[in-house]
């Protein structure tokens, strides 16, 4: 193994040696560097090395210095042996390190020595060790350690022969073009590509670069290489997620000339990480106006709409939602809405469902925005209670009535009947119409001939729930009808004890009285009877007779009389007979019917004396 030549005493930045073959190791203060080791050193570094024997030498940033064995301290060259002796070395020193400075041939500015190159005696030593380093520095600093004590700092040259070794002098290599891709498509590394192998690419041309050189990276601190190919590319694979978490890194291509000076040639990698999309807002608007289906609406195809917008989402993002099983999809639309179609049976089987939009941003991460929809479903509208009211006081439709108009009133309530619901009724094949009031009532005018021909008719109401569901609410009507009243039997008693009116009962007042009862005779019904052109009235009692007080002087000059009843005609009444100064008045057999009796519809017969 080849000696160490020098050490490094002070490092800032970084630093490599390389060895011939091209493998680099990183430098730390403390570490050595061997005969043909180059050392590297990255921008903004500085190296300083100890050659031994006080020889320093500092390295600025990216410059490179091939170690060769002539660089070595030579530890012949004691201190006594370059004591100085004569100080008119001074100026043959200061001539010298003026040559060294401008590239100039250090012998020129020397004396030759008469007895050729060799030592001088008095005690000093004329070898002068000369270190020339001409691999391609850039502005080299050259730095000298201060004497140890009882040093001193000059040469003394006692005209004998000076040794002096020079180095090879070779010219400087050249740096070229390194180039850097981008990173992905659209240099920025995305979630899914962190976690991915991403080849990062480039060229590395000009120069002294050259077909397989040595192309290093180090990214988020680990260090990739590959090499230049025959067009002048490099490619290397790196960990995503180095790449994720070291957005900035350079690219070292190593080169070298004919002659050996080794240049590094530098390009800089920089890109975007961005690992997560932005989710957006989605909202979902009222499955229907009311947000409620029923039972219609469940029949029907919905349009179910939202919008979604902010974050990622853009126009054409997919948005999908799963309804009682089925799935629904549709895009976002320009101005951030969408709409889809949906069963509105699904609808009814399912109240609450996600929407869910998928977006990716411009760095190709993807992201779900989702919004929730909840709504009500009700089906069925709630029925009510509906009556009607008696068709007449006595729920019985009489000739008179049927003859008028009869208000049908009733009631409708409960459920879900409400003001203005329509009320419906079909009687005798005529419909007729109404609302119901705000108390729940209802009334419609009807024409008793209707109600007369129909006993029986039902009411019904229509309604509808706040979800639009209808429902019929019906009641049903019967009542009686009786156009005929049925007559009944009416009596009259002998008006005297003989039932013959004498004299004396003639100037007196006679009580008249008879029965009615049978048919439609009733207490209260009234009794009436014109004799003799007077008006004789009085009521049924509740045994079914009747009694009335007459004046004698009438029943003497009208023997034949009717007792009417309403609707009651008297069909036969015997005559009243007088005899000379007795007045006698038989009543024989009565007989009634149901029709009217007027008393000009029979004209009193004449009296006649009895024989």
């Amino acid at each position: 193994m080849d000696a160490i030549i020098a050490i490094v005493v002070k490092l800032v930045g970084q630093a490599w040696a390389q060895s011939a073959d091209g493998t680099r190791r990183p430098l730390n203060q403390g570490d050595g560097l061997r005969a043909g080791e180059t050392l590297l050193t990255a921008e903004g570094a500085e190296v300083v090395l100890d050659f031994g024997g006080g020889d320093m030498l500092s390295i600025a940033g990216l410059q490179s210095l091939l170690i060769s064995e002539s660089m070595a301290f030579d530890s012949t060259a004691s201190v006594q042996d370059s004591a100085v002796l004569d100080v008119s070395v001074d100026q043959s020193l200061e001539a010298l390190l003026t040559a060294l400075n401008e590239d100039a041939d250090p012998f020129d500015s020397l004396e030759a020595p008469a007895a050729g190159l060799e030592g001088g005696s008095g005690g000093g030593s004329s070898s002068v060790r000369l270190l020339r380093i001409s691999e391609g520095l850039n502005e080299l600093d050259v730095a000298f350690s201060r004497l140890d004590e009882g040093q001193q700092d000059t040469f003394a040259f006692n005209g004998g022969a000076v040794d002096v070794e020079e180095a090879e002098v070779g010219e400087p290599a050249q740096a070229g073009t390194v180039t850097v891709g981008n990173i992905t498509a659209d240099d920025v590394i995305n979630a899914a590509e962190s976690a991915q192998v991403i080849a990062v690419t480039g060229t590395a041309t000009g120069g002294d670069i050259s077909e397989g050189d040595v192309v290093s990276l180090v990214v988020n601190g680990t260090e990739y290489t590959t090499s230049v190919d025959g067009d002048g590319n490099w490619s290397v694979d790196v960990a995503g997620s180095d790449l994720a978490a070291d957005t900035e890194f350079d690219i070292i291509v190593v080169s070298s000339n004919a002659t050996g000076s080794t240049v590094e040639s530098v390009g800089t990698s920089t890109h975007s990480v961005d690992l997560e999309a932005d989710a957006g807002t989605v909202t979902v608007n009222n499955i229907t106006a009311d947000d409620v289906i029923n039972a219609v609406e469940a029949g029907q195809v919905i349009t179910v709409t939202g919008s979604a917008v902010g974050g990622d989402i853009s126009e054409g993002d997919a948005v999908t939602m799963v309804i009682n099983g089925t799935e629904y999809t549709t895009t976002v639309g320009a101005d951030g809405g969408w709409s889809v179609d949906v069963a509105g049976s699904d609808l009814a089987a399912d109240t609450e469902f996600d929407v869910v939009v998928g977006s990716s941003d411009a760095a190709g991460n993807t992201v779900e925005s989702t919004g929730t929809s909840t709504h009500t479903v009700d089906l069925v509208a709630q029925a009510g209670t509906v009556t009607v009211g008696n068709i007449t006081a006595d729920d019985i439709l009489n000739a008179s009535e049927s003859a008028q108009t009869i208000a049908v009133t009733g009631t409708a309530t409960g459920g879900d009947i409400s003001e203005g619901d329509t009320v419906t009724m079909l009687i005798n094949g005529t419909e007729y119409d109404t609302t119901v009031n705000a108390d729940g009532t209802w009334t419609v005018d009807v024409a008793g001939s209707d109600l007369a021909a129909d006993t029986e008719f039902d009411v019904v109401v229509s309604s509808s729930d706040a979800a639009g569901n209808t429902v019929e609410s019906t009641g049903t009507s019967t009542h009686t009808v009786d156009l005929v009243a049925q007559a009944g039997t009416v009596t009259v008693d002998n008006i005297t004890a003989d039932d013959i009116l004498n004299a004396v009962e003639a100037a007196d007042t006679i009580t008249v009285t008879g029965a009615a009862t049978g048919g439609d005779i009733a207490e209260g019904d009234v009794v009436t009877m014109i004799i003799n052109g007077t008006e004789y009235d009085t009521t049924v009692d509740a045994d079914g007779n009747w009694t009335v007080d007459v004046a004698g002087s009438d029943l003497a000059s009208d023997t034949e009389f009717r007792p009417v009843m309403p609707q009651v005609t008297l069909l036969k009444v015997p005559a009243l007979r007088l005899t000379p100064l007795i007045w006698s008045l038989k009543l024989a057999q009565l007989l009634w019917t149901t029709s009217p009796l007027t008393t000009s519809s029979m004209p009193p017969k004449p009296l006649k004396p009895l024989q």
